[in-house]
């Protein structure tokens, strides 16, 4: 005579409810993601604008000359329009330091040379940080140029340095925001 199998406990059998559903593959969620971004950036292209741009007839209006004569009073806010690009890369410059500092902090690197980098370390600061300096500088140059041009022809010192201030309390409180929420490296000089 054969016997019948055991019943399952409550709760086990393939039919049941309380079954967990089956995890989801880990390449599903980006391969998703790039799906959309892909798309995105197909209806973008599509448009008016992006096709202005890329033919490179953007209806931006350029930078004007520092030694023109649209900048020629000494007021704040032309110092401001003279010196976008110096605006640009100082932001550049502090972004890229907070992101090197949060790296550092998120894949625990301290910075010691005896020390392996961590994988996720190298990769931010390849494709993040390294681009961002990269464009920092150069950005830095021509600002600090054009300021110190336009301040020279238009007598316009004041304006140029209280900008300049401005700047580097900006980027004074940013840096000490970082290191109030613990985001500052911890970087140790072998010696």
């Amino acid at each position: 005579m054969a016997q019948s199998p055991p019943p399952s406990a409550p709760g086990t059998g393939a039919d049941s409810p309380d079954q967990a559903p089956a995890p989801i593959p880990g390449w599903l969620g980006p391969s998703v993601l790039l799906a959309a971004l892909i798309m995105v950036a197909i209806v973008l292209f599509r448009t008016p604008f992006v096709a202005e741009v890329l033919a490179l007839d953007a209806p931006f209006a350029p930078i004007p000359d520092p030694l023109g004569d649209e900048l020629a009073e000494p007021t704040f806010g032309n110092a401001v329009r003279v010196s976008a690009p110096l605006l640009i890369g100082a932001y550049l410059l502090v972004s890229g330091f907070i992101c090197d500092a949060l790296a550092r902090r998120q894949f625990d690197y301290s910075g010691a040379l005896e020390t392996r980098r961590p994988p996720g370390y190298v990769a931010v600061a390849i494709l993040l940080v390294f681009p961002q300096v990269l464009l920092a500088a150069p950005a830095l140059a021509w600002g600090l140029y054009n300021l110190a041009n336009w301040a020279r022809v238009n007598d316009a010192a004041l304006p140029a340095a209280v900008l300049l201030g401005l700047l580097a309390a900006i980027a004074a409180a940013a840096l000490t925001l970082a290191r109030n929420r613990g985001v500052w490296p911890r970087v140790y000089i072998a010696g």
